[in-house]
């Protein structure tokens, strides 16, 4: 299957496989297919210029081969599972259309009288089921789409549907409960509508509320914030998974793919549903969208059959993703995860770094290094999900918080645990690829450039298998020295090569302190009724300052001052250290305590 039309080839693509926003792929025009209900479908099919759908005779976009390399799953495996289909009004070809879809791609049949189909209307009977939608809401290509993205990513899987009577009130809610009577091995909803208030969404809560069954849903197509009207629901609710959209791309990479944040994907702050622990950014104090994402955008959609809308289509929408990757849990063993499990293990999936859904300003809708609002923690790598070994993946420098000068050194080991060879190790440093090295040894140097301050250093290696291991950690760059003598400011002294605030000033090495902010390292160590400003070390490597001592801490090893008498590696601001008094004068004692240990 060839790539959708106007979609980039890899020449297009830098070795970074970082491309900018929609730079090179084609637009065309798309719509929705769900218009007239309460709640809507999430598909969106690609049309001509006058506004109809673009129908072909034959297979458009990425079909199940392009799947199978792009997310690097196995289809081949027979988890005996079933995945749940949540959808509204009747659909009177979708066994016939699905047996196109099937028998054109080479996958196994999936019927009604083999048992791998089962389709039922909001009470769990097969008869009577509903009638068929309005012209112009068209829930069919909806469904098509959703047993088809079905059958690309779990070939072996099961099938069930279950027809809402309508979009109109609370039947696709019932539907979802009825779902999890039949005990599915997941359930996907490509449906949403605004999130309403708290005391709304408390009594709708309880249709999800199915422990044991993934249910994943689509987080909507409008973009951030779905276009000023809030967060949808149930995306938003505390027991999915809200999956967001990816634009996918050829590049040129070990994975042969590269996604980035497609500017229509659903992501938001809730008003309504708490904030789970597991969801850390500051950028909203409620629960937020999404957790996980995949292929979405219809300029680089996916193939779908429907007879009556004309045959073959390129289809998006986060209605592609949401069964896309509930098949990919299903196929893998984990459907009994809830949305925590993506945040646990996010080396089983692939980190899109690039792309934006809206204007907020921040991680809500801006994809970046890590968790983000469109893209939530990445694209699922179906090796990784399935066991495979992640490499081994050590920075050997620097280590976490540590203070360096401009124009550090990078410098990494990858090793395999299994037969697989390294691909590549990919370095990014404030979210800006500094490289990537395909032989070792892994090491880079940032450029000289760098304004000081913090930075946030991230390194991925891939294995020729292309599982994956991505190891974070932040440094605090300042001026370069190799003597106290060459820090310009007063006061500072050189620890490992650059310049830090020593005890001399008020924000300085040991000096007190009650928030981070306070001291120029941008470390308070605090404990008790006392704290002081401190810097990140290496408790196996104690090259702390004269007059300090590495000790371990529950954040790591900080270099604190000799003033505790209760020795080293306790925690801090022990009982027998001094009060405030006491480490204010330690400034004048690190004066006198030289030559102090510093790196050559």
């Amino acid at each position: 299957m060839t790539p959708p039309e106007g979609a980039a080839s890899s020449d297009s693509i830098e070795d970074t496989a970082v491309p900018a926003q929609d730079a090179t792929i084609a637009h065309y025009p798309s719509a929705e297919v769900c218009n007239g209900g309460t709640y809507r479908c999430f598909a969106r099919v690609r049309t001509s210029d006058t506004g109809e759908r673009a129908s072909a005779a034959t297979p458009q976009g990425w079909g199940p081969p392009d799947l199978v390399k792009a997310y690097n799953y196995n289809p081949n495996l027979t988890p005996g599972a079933t995945v749940a289909i949540i959808g509204a009004y009747g659909y009177a070809n979708l066994e016939s259309d699905l047996a196109m879809y099937r028998s054109t791609f080479g996958l196994p049949p999936c019927t009604i009288a083999s048992g791998c189909l089962t389709v039922v209307n909001q009470q769990g009977q097969t008869s009577p089921l509903p009638g068929a939608p309005p012209q112009n809401d068209d829930w069919t290509q909806e469904t098509a789409l959703d047993v088809d993205m079905t059958s690309a990513a779990c070939p072996n899987c099961k099938i069930l549907v279950v027809q809402a009577d309508n979009d109109l009130s609370d039947g696709l809610f019932v539907a979802n409960d009825t779902a999890a009577t039949f005990n599915p091995t997941v359930i996907s909803n490509s449906w949403g509508g605004p999130e309403g208030s708290a005391s709304q969404v408390a009594n709708l809560e309880p249709y999800f509320a199915h422990p044991g069954i993934a249910i994943f849903v689509a987080s909507g197509d409008v973009g951030y914030d779905d276009a000023n009207r809030g967060a949808d629901y149930p995306a938003s609710s505390q027991y999915t998974f809200a999956v967001g959209g990816t634009t996918l791309q050829t590049a040129q990479s070990p994975r042969g793919y590269v996604e980035t944040a497609w500017r229509g994907g659903g992501s938001s702050c809730s008003n309504s549903v708490t904030k789970p622990a597991w969801q850390t950014s500051s950028a909203c104090g409620k629960r937020m969208s999404v957790d996980i994402s995949a292929v979405a955008d219809p300029d680089t959609g996916v193939a779908v059959y429907n007879a009556d809308g004309g045959g073959w289509a390129v289809t998006g929408g986060t209605s592609a993703a949401s069964p896309l990757v509930a098949s990919l849990f299903a196929l893998t063993n984990h459907g009994g995860e809830i949305a925590k499990f993506v945040y646990d293990n996010s080396s089983s999936f692939f980190d899109s770094i690039a792309g934006t859904n809206g204007t907020c300003g921040n991680v809500l809708c801006n994809a970046g290094v890590g968790w983000d609002g469109p893209t939530g923690n990445g694209t699922p790598n179906g090796a990784m999900l399935a066991g495979a070994l992640a490499p081994t993946l050590t920075i050997s420098s620097p280590f976490d918080g540590q203070s360096v000068p401009p124009g550090f050194t990078v410098a990494t080991t990858c090793t395999p645990n299994d037969s697989a060879t390294v691909a590549e190790v990919d370095i990014t440093i404030d979210n800006e690829p500094l490289g990537m090295l395909t032989t070792g040894p892994y090491n880079l140097v940032a450029p000289s450039t760098f304004a000081n301050g913090k930075h946030s250093i991230v390194v991925t290696c891939t294995t020729s298998t292309i599982a994956q291991v991505t190891t974070r950690l932040n440094v605090l760059q300042s001026e370069a020295c190799t003597a106290d003598t060459d820090c310009s400011n007063t006061g500072d002294i050189c620890y490992l090569g650059a310049c830090i605030a020593g005890g001399t000033i008020a924000n300085g090495l040991g000096t007190t302190c009650s928030a981070d902010s306070d001291c120029a390292s941008g470390v308070c160590t605090v404990d008790g009724s006392t704290s002081e400003c401190s810097v990140t070390c290496d408790t196996a490597n104690d090259m702390c300052p004269a007059g300090f001592t590495c000790e371990a801490q529950s954040s790591g090893g900080q270099c604190l001052s000799n003033a505790d008498t209760g020795g080293g590696g306790g925690g801090c601001c022990d009982a027998g250290r001094g009060g405030p008094s006491a480490l204010l004068g330690l400034g004048v004692a690190l004066l006198a305590l030289r030559p102090r240990r510093r790196p050559r």
